[in-house]
């Protein structure tokens, strides 16, 4: 569910173990001009953000004499499952690169609350990530979290759930123009819950290789293999686009 909250940039080359650069872009300003004068506006910075290209797999084998007797749907099954844990170990890289970002990108704050998740906690975390200059537009939480959300009236009252058809996995809330994802892999640890709070493209991922299924038979063993690989490069782009927010018992 959070390859949502990602930019993919598929036309960055490289091989497992390199590290590419990921291009960003300072905010572009406008200015008063007339014809035959030349516009004064700003001349934003370019530069670029590293990450290391990887792949990720996973096999799945079985001998022939499985192959002939299972059930036509077996070989549906692999190929739902090991999608959906391709999209399920996605998540935990993204949640990795926010966790742990690199001192090249690292997140603009951290805010500490001692209680629960509340409406009027991502109201204080919205106003710390606009001084910034910066708009939000996701918010990724814990299940607990969600559940701390959901018995807060003034969240519930303005609140909407979002199109189950567009989630692979997880939930996705509408509030106060936020997008909130919510995920059980989010990081906890003895009763307190980090969310992380993002801008639309904050995230970026160089794509090497979509994921896919490769299929083979392999007679001197009589086995049939089923490989599902990757091969994927990501992390912050913009450092202040990101706020971290860690509650308590929920």
């Amino acid at each position: 569910v959070l390859d949502k909250i990602v930019r993919h940039y598929p036309d960055i080359k490289g091989k497992p173990g390199d590290t590419v650069h990921i291009p960003t872009l300072a905010t572009i300003t406008f200015a008063a001009g007339s014809e035959y004068t030349e516009i004064t506006g700003s001349q934003p910075t370019t530069s670029s953000v590293p990450c290391v290209v990887a792949e990720r797999g996973a096999l799945v084998k079985f001998d022939k004499s499985v192959m002939e007797d299972c059930v036509p749907s077996l070989i549906d099954a692999i190929n739902t499952e090991m999608a959906r844990g391709y999209e399920w170990d996605f998540d935990a890289q993204v949640l990795g690169w926010l966790n742990s970002p690199l001192a090249t990108a690292p997140i603009a704050g951290t805010l500490v609350e001692a209680g629960l998740m509340k409406a009027t906690l991502i109201a204080k975390l919205c106003g710390s990530f606009r001084a910034g200059t910066h708009e939000p537009k996701w918010l990724v939480i814990h299940p607990v979290q969600e559940s701390s959300l959901l018995q807060d009236s003034q969240f519930t009252n303005a609140a909407t759930y979002g199109n189950r058809d567009i989630v692979a996995n997880g939930r996705i809330w509408e509030y106060i123009g936020l997008n909130i994802v919510v995920t059980s892999q989010v990081y906890s640890t003895g009763g307190t819950y980090k969310a992380y709070l993002i801008m639309d493209g904050a995230l970026a991922v160089a794509d090497k290789r979509t994921f896919e299924i490769e299929k083979y038979y392999h007679p001197p063993t009589r086995q049939q293999y089923f490989v599902a690989s990757g091969r994927y490069g990501g992390t912050i782009v913009n450092p202040g686009a990101v706020w971290m927010c860690t509650t308590v018992s929920g």
